[in-house]
């Protein structure tokens, strides 16, 4: 798939699931108020299962799904933190809303003001790999490259592990970042062996 369609899907996402988790939320609040609470319930769960295969970097092995788990993460948040409307205590609503405003003051920057960046920073995850190959126990390294013109750049060499039981996941058990403008720590060059012996 082009990038493009990948950074339409983030600045959709970024600009769009403020204002649906906020006519979500009192359509909800409108038609089935006592339901509020089991979709905030639901909404934290899925946060928290992104958040969890995020840390444990597990990942879908499409990267349009990875996408849509990330914006629908996003919405959850959202629609997460327009619940605060309900909460009683006038003091504690405004607080909770205006702290949870600052992620999504932020998104919006990025969508707008930072627009730029946005591009780059999707162009470098969605862009094709350089190189895959596939290695032993179900191993697959892929080499992606990174940064632009103005900024330093060189490429990343990516170890993933397959499950057979599990088609459509995957797990990055090793990386090795190589900054070929200003080389760190004497690492001017990475291959797939390289991260496989630091697996």
């Amino acid at each position: 798939m082009p990038v493009s369609l990948f950074f339409l899907i983030a600045w959709l996402s970024l600009l769009a699931a403020p204002p649906m988790a906020i006519a979500t939320f009192f359509i909800i609040r409108w038609l089935w108020p006592h339901a509020i609470r089991n979709v905030v319930i639901g909404c934290v769960a899925l946060i928290i299962l992104v958040a969890c295969a995020m840390r444990s970097d597990v990942s879908f092995t499409a990267t349009v799904a990875n996408f849509a788990g990330l914006s629908a993460a996003y919405v959850a948040y959202c629609f997460v933190a327009i619940s605060a409307w309900a909460l009683r205590s006038r003091p504690l609503r405004i607080l909770t809303l205006v702290a949870t405003a600052i992620p999504v003051v932020a998104g919006y920057a990025l969508g707008m003001v930072g627009a730029l960046a946005l591009i780059f920073i999707v162009g470098d995850y969605a862009e094709p790999p350089i190189q895959t190959a596939s290695m032993a126990d179900n191993l697959e390294c892929r080499i992606t490259g990174w940064g632009m013109a103005t900024t330093d750049s060189g490429y990343i060499v990516h170890l993933y592990k397959h499950w057979p039981a599990m088609p459509l996941l995957e797990r990055e058990v090793a990386r090795i970042v190589v900054n070929e403008t200003n080389p760190v720590d004497d690492t001017a060059s990475a291959s797939c062996d390289d991260a496989l012996a630091k697996r």
